[in-house]
């Protein structure tokens, strides 16, 4: 999960700092605006013993069986469920995408089934493929497009995707400065929270499942800036998923789909710059107030062309010909067979034709 907390160099954090009783006013979960609790006992705490107090609570929940992970809000919000024995966690964002974490197998994301996905499983000869698998192994290896699987996967259970517990805490915000730590007790539990000096001012707290410091373990996170920011709030419950692993058979290579996806999307590209070079070729003309547009305006707007971007795996270019066609071109790794659009000069309008 990205974090927003890196906006400003580190200054010196003084320490200690003491702790400020909690009275009323102070939210439930430890965020801005929540309703009022009853006055705790205040114990002296310190921004580095509150820290290693956040921390053991998030091991000691990640040393479970297993949990659901919920974040609400914030820069990627989502459900995963994990299941720590079995190695396995299976996710899914906000946003419409859903994965699997396997360990010793690799990281799986699931084909949703657009037409873009149909059209680069069929580039790839596997229309009934349900997964695109990055696996886990020491050494990249070279694809059938050439390209490669974009470096090893050391540990599923370390990527980007898992939130998990232990990685939560003030830690998570390495170059944070934080203040005014506190503790008080909830229900069953104890409430952690401190400030951060980011304009805006930024609160967190982090909640336990116990007020016993040696079997606490951490069940929801919140982080709210006082102003425009609608914060993040991520909830740990432990329990033992039970997560079906995808079929192998059904997967075909993570770098080598996305490459299809690309190459199924640049008929659209080509039509674009086409109509891109066509309308400016136009707005020259009538700039220079003529009704008509020459074959010099597409030469003025291509310019000598033919260089392909370093990097562009769909060598996609545009040049102009003796003739005053202007070629846009593109190259399509998968099938191995180039695309093209062609803008000409008709009529006294610059326009698009279909090769």
């Amino acid at each position: 999960m990205m974090r927003r907390l890196v906006r400003t160099p580190r200054r010196p954090v003084l320490l200690p700092l003491l702790l400020c009783a909690c009275v009323a006013g102070c939210s439930s979960g430890g965020s801005v605006g929540g309703t009022r609790t009853a006055t705790a006992t205040a114990t002296p705490l310190t921004v580095e013993s509150l820290t290693a107090q956040v921390l053991a609570a998030g091991r000691r929940g990640a040393g479970s069986d297993g949990y659901v992970a919920v974040t609400e809000r914030g820069v990627s919000p989502g459900r995963s469920e994990v299941d720590l024995r079995g190695r396995i966690a299976f996710g899914r964002d906000d946003y419409g995408g859903s994965w699997y974490l396997v360990g010793g197998r690799g990281e799986y994301l699931v084909i949703t089934g657009t037409e873009a996905d149909r059209a680069a499983l069929g580039f790839l000869g596997r229309p009934d493929a349900r997964f695109a698998v990055r696996r886990d192994r020491a050494t990249p290896r070279p694809t059938r497009t050439g390209a490669t699987d974009g470096g090893p996967v050391e540990d599923a259970f370390k990527g980007r995707r898992l939130r998990s517990p232990a990685a939560a805490g003030p830690l998570g915000f390495p170059r944070a400065e934080w203040s005014h730590a506190q503790v008080r007790q909830v229900g069953s539990g104890r409430v952690f929270s401190m400030e951060a000096a980011y304009p805006p001012r930024t609160v967190c707290s982090w909640t336990t499942d116990s007020a016993d410091p040696r079997r606490e373990r951490l069940v929801r996170e919140e982080c709210f800036a006082t102003e425009d920011d609608g914060g993040a709030i991520t909830t740990w419950t432990y329990t033992s998923p039970r997560i079906t692993p995808p079929d192998d058979a059904s997967a075909v290579d993570q770098e080598e789909f996305g490459l299809a996806l690309e190459a199924a999307d640049l008929p659209r590209r080509l039509a674009r710059e086409a109509r891109s070079i066509a309308r400016a070729a136009n707005r020259r003309a009538a700039r220079d107030h003529r009704s008509v547009t020459r074959t010099s305006d597409l030469r003025a707007i291509v310019g000598p062309g033919g260089d392909v971007a370093k990097g562009d795996r769909l060598r996609q270019r545009s040049t102009m010909d003796a003739a005053g066609v202007v070629h846009v071109t593109g190259y399509n790794p998968v099938t191995r067979t180039t695309l093209e659009r062609q803008v000409v000069v008709r009529d006294g309008k610059a326009v698009v034709l279909r090769s």
